[in-house]
């Protein structure tokens, strides 16, 4: 509405224009004074007719999909405000990024893939479920964007919530049925009841960022903030509530920001192409501000698109937080039980071996027992598998035998 507003203020300040200078013409050529004034007064009715315009859709189009922001005052590039402004930008930016130590957050997501849903359906879905102030709605947005299920498949986890402790480069991630475990020295996966006999699971032991699973989580933290210098700011509009900045990248790639000018936490980021179209877009909003002066999202959602088309979504809908706590040193050991089948990808050729007694530390009970590679293992294990498929296959020769003979008697 304060957009709308906006707009036919513009339109009312050119039609004053315009009738300044109708007034200003002259009825006839016999009392015409000055022709130069004329076409002087008709230059500048022009110019601010044109700037109206640009304003007025400048503010339409920067505000789209963001309710209820004030109308924004016009800023000249290169002044010394400006400046200023960007610079302290970049510094609470900055303080931001560096003051989470440790983490323990409680969270339920959507990360996938979806079923080309229009961008304009996705935002509208986004808020009318009102996630912050509605958490189980994230089961029905699960439903309308992700893909159908196939059958036999599920995606309880898709809104059942998720434990992450992190600690400088160690992060662990607990899922329903899946631990994901990142040290310095290596990435662990557990996958719990993966088919094996008895249904004890799977370790998998890689070295670190060899199919580490926690990158995104240790990169951004499921928050999004700006790594820009003053210098790639290439313009932006202020008020006292809120900044919308626009910056230029490479290959045509341009973002546009609307920024929270009291905490600095970016609201909605949109990055377009050289076409100008959305191809990735963050939304963050129910920020909460905890101690130490770290300011954390309850929503964050990143989604790619695809000419206009939502094609993938990491949705984070957080549930419970603390920040800068000690984290207890087993939290990034890995227990298992007995029975459980570990393969150790960080050596070639790669090796496997099963657990003969539960353990509290899956990594150091598997370097200290014998284990095959896994080439021998799989063929050994083929080996106990094919003796009963062969005496099977013995059997209903014999069966067939017996009974083409009974059938040759009978006949003769």
């Amino acid at each position: 509405m304060k957009q709308l507003k906006s707009f036919f203020r513009c339109l009312y300040v050119v039609g004053q224009h315009l009738r300044q200078m109708g007034h200003g013409l002259p009825s006839s050529p016999n009392n015409a004074t000055d022709h130069h004034g004329i076409i002087e007064n008709w230059e500048v009715s022009c110019q601010c007719c044109v700037r109206s315009f640009g304003i007025a859709i400048g503010v339409l189009l920067y505000t789209s999909g963001t309710a209820g922001l004030p109308v924004l005052a016009n800023d000249k590039l290169a002044t010394p405000e400006k400046k200023q402004l960007a610079e302290k930008l970049c510094a609470d930016w900055n303080a931001q990024r560096t003051a989470i130590i440790t983490a323990h957050l409680k969270y339920r997501m959507i990360e996938s893939p979806t079923s080309q849903v229009p961008r304009g359906d996705f935002l509208k879905l986004l808020k009318d479920a009102d996630l912050v102030s509605h958490p189980d709605n994230l089961k029905e947005i699960s439903a309308r964007v992700l893909p159908p299920l196939k059958p036999r498949e599920s995606r309880s986890g898709n809104w059942s919530e998720v434990e992450l402790w992190q600690e400088g480069p160690r992060a662990r991630e607990e899922f329903a049925h899946l631990t994901l475990l990142d040290t310095q020295d290596m990435s662990v996966t557990y996958s719990k009841g993966s088919g094996r006999p008895q249904n004890h699971g799977q370790v998998d032991i890689n070295t670190p960022g060899d199919k580490s699973n926690l990158t995104s989580a240790r990169a951004a933290w499921y928050r999004f903030i700006p790594n820009w210098s003053p210098a790639s700011i290439s313009s932006f509009e202020y008020s006292d509530e809120c900044i919308l900045m626009r910056t230029k990248g490479t290959h045509g790639f341009c973002g546009n920001m609307v920024i929270d000018r009291a905490t600095a936490m970016v609201l909605n980021m949109q990055l377009e192409n050289a076409e100008g179209q959305p191809v990735q877009e963050y939304i963050q909003s129910g920020w909460v501000a905890y101690p130490g002066g770290i300011l954390f999202p309850r929503l964050y959602v990143k989604a790619d698109y695809r000419k206009g088309m939502l094609s993938n979504v990491v949705l984070f809908l957080l549930t419970n937080a603390s920040f800068n706590n000690n984290i207890p040193e087993s939290t990034f050991t890995l227990a298992a039980p007995a029975g459980t089948v570990v393969v150790d990808h960080r050596h070639a050729p790669l090796s496997e071996a099963k657990l003969r007694h539960e353990t509290a530390d899956v990594v150091k009970s598997f370097d200290s027992i014998p284990h095959l590679p896994v080439t021998d293992a799989q063929e050994y294990r083929s080996s106990t598998f094919l003796w009963p498929l062969f005496l099977v296959t013995v059997l209903c020769l014999l069966i067939v035998i017996f009974i083409a003979r009974r059938f040759k008697k009978s006949s003769m």
